[in-house]
């Protein structure tokens, strides 16, 4: 079993509660590990560059979703998957 350390991510939200930065926040690990592990169908690798844009009534699930999916590819294409495994 392979692993990868991430040792921080910064994100910074607008237009969204305390409460729901919190909670896309803990739904960051789960989505990382998701689009890692392989379960990647019909994604594509997100650019690594500028922010991650939803929706203003987007929830917590939605933004940890966006987020894990920019990281995911970043973390992919550092590790020469092109966003897939």
């Amino acid at each position: 079993m392979s692993r990868i350390r991430i040792a921080s991510v910064n994100v910074r939200v607008r237009g969204v509660t305390p409460a729901v930065a919190r909670e896309a926040a803990r739904r960051l690990g789960p989505a990382l590990a998701r689009r890692l592990g392989g379960s990647t169908a019909g994604a594509s690798p997100a650019p690594a560059a500028g922010p991650v844009r939803v929706s203003a009534a987007a929830g917590a699930e939605a933004i940890g979703e966006a987020v894990g999916a920019r990281v995911a590819g970043v973390v992919s294409a550092r590790l020469g998957r092109g966003g897939r495994r």
